[in-house]
């Protein structure tokens, strides 16, 4: 297990996870890594910032009965909080890439993540804001058209019509995707994002950057809608706004190609070793 270490501040410590793509047959031994690690490390807050299911239909097959045991065992480290990505509300196994669809029934899939909220110490923040002393965590969930191309003009459309942040916090957003967070037009014309501290994000797969070539930077080789070259798809960057520093963590995650992916492109994933992030703030 990979863990990246990333300090803003002194005064807490997040672990920051991302792209767990459960699925059937999943390697179990993931999860117990992950919980060693957490424990080591005594977070004082865990976040699960999106792609935690590797396709929709995945919350009917018995063994999603183990991810959420695995999340109550989280619980008992640290307060949990969740957010969606793109995988978990669409719905693409056994489909080819260029043919996703988003599930058809998505209130299925938001009832098992809302169900998730009745474990103790367990929060899911479906475009909703969680207030823990002077911090506030923000659970950003854009709707699936967002992710078939991720456009910018949707993107600030969906962060300001669905997020509601008060200045007087330190603004954590769980993002899943950082591709649209430090976009100038976003950085311009989002009155949310100008209020947020720390954004939390994943989906990139750090870029598929081996771990030789990770030492500095957050350019990536390629974005999950295959461009190449993505800017910001690792590690950390920040930018000033209006004399204000917002803050950008985009973690590694913990499986680059999931069981969505052809079988000789899933052996790929032993060059990369699954990847947790934590942060000091």
């Amino acid at each position: 297990m990979e863990e990246k270490v990333f300090s803003i501040g002194k005064n807490k410590k997040i672990c920051l996870i991302t792209d767990l793509h459960y699925a059937k047959e999943y390697d179990l031994s993931i999860l117990k890594k992950i919980l060693d690690s957490v424990s080591l490390n005594k977070p004082n807050f865990i976040c699960l910032s999106g792609d935690i299911i590797d396709y929709a239909d995945m919350i009917y097959d018995s063994s999603i009965d183990i991810l959420k045991d695995f999340i109550k065992d989280l619980s008992k480290l640290a307060p949990v909080i969740v957010s969606l990505g793109n995988h978990d509300i669409s719905n693409i196994k056994n489909m080819p890439l260029k043919n996703i669809k988003e599930y058809p029934n998505i209130f299925d899939v938001n009832a098992w993540f809302m169900d998730l909220n009745k474990l103790e110490n367990v929060y899911f923040l479906n475009n909703k804001n969680l207030v823990r002393g002077d911090i506030c965590f923000i659970g950003f969930n854009p709707d699936f058209e967002y992710y078939k191309k991720e456009d910018n003009k949707l993107f600030i459309k969906e962060l300001d019509s669905k997020i509601k942040m008060n200045k007087k916090y330190y603004n954590i957003l769980l993002c899943h995707s950082p591709i649209n967070v430090f976009n100038p037009l976003t950085l311009k014309y989002s009155k949310e994002i100008k209020k947020v501290n720390l954004i939390l994000s994943g989906h990139m797969h750090n870029g598929l950057i081996l771990r030789c070539f990770d030492h500095k930077g957050c350019w990536g080789l390629i974005s999950p809608l295959k461009k190449p070259l993505p800017k910001y798809a690792r590690n950390r960057a920040t930018k000033i706004i209006d004399g204000k520093k917002i803050d950008l963590i985009v973690s590694g995650g913990i499986v680059k190609f999931s069981s969505v992916n052809p079988k000789y492109v899933q052996r790929l994933n032993h060059l990369f070793k699954p990847s947790i992030t934590y942060i000091n703030i």
